[in-house]
C-alpha cells in the first residue's frame, strides 16, 4: 500500500474501501485503475481532513462566541441585566417570553455574573455560563 492507502485504511471506512481496491487489484493489473484508486483515495482523504477541520473550527467558535450556541445568557449586573438572544429569537426581540418574564421581577433571581437560562412552565432555570 502507499502513503495515501496508509493514512485512508487508519478510518474503519476507509479500510473497507481500501481493501475493496486491493480486492480489484490483485483481479486486474490495469495500472489506470491503481492510478484511479489512489486518486480517489488521496481525495477522500482530503474530504475527512476539511470536515474534521469544519468540526474543529465551530466547536472552537461556540467556545469563544455564546451567541452561536442555543439558548438565553443572561449577564446580571448590580444595576441591571442584558440578555442574549439566540438567533432564532433575534427576528422578534420584542416578543420573547423570556425578555418580559424577566422585566417583571422585582429583584435579580441571582448574583451578579452569567447565566444561561430558559423558561419552564413559568419557572426561571438559570445554570452558570461556561
Amino acid at each position: 500500500m502507499t502513503a495515501a492507502t496508509d493514512a485512508l485504511a487508519a478510518d474503519p471506512e476507509g479500510r473497507r474501501l481500501v481493501q475493496d481496491i486491493l480486492d480489484r487489484k490483485v483481479m486486474t493489473a490495469d495500472p489506470r485503475i491503481e492510478a484511479a484508486a489512489e486518486a480517489y483515495i488521496a481525495q477522500r482523504k482530503r474530504r475527512i481532513v476539511v470536515r474534521d477541520m469544519i468540526i474543529a473550527i465551530l466547536a472552537a467558535a461556540d467556545a469563544v462566541d455564546p451567541l452561536r450556541q442555543p439558548g438565553h445568557v443572561i449577564d446580571l449586573r448590580e444595576t441591571g441585566y442584558g440578555l442574549q438572544h439566540p438567533p432564532e429569537c433575534r427576528p422578534n426581540l420584542l416578543d420573547c417570553e423570556l425578555d418580559v418574564f424577566l422585566s417583571k421581577l422585582d429583584e435579580a433571581p441571582a448574583a451578579p455574573g452569567q447565566y444561561r437560562v430558559e423558561l419552564s412552565d413559568g419557572e426561571l432555570i438559570m445554570e452558570p455560563a461556561e
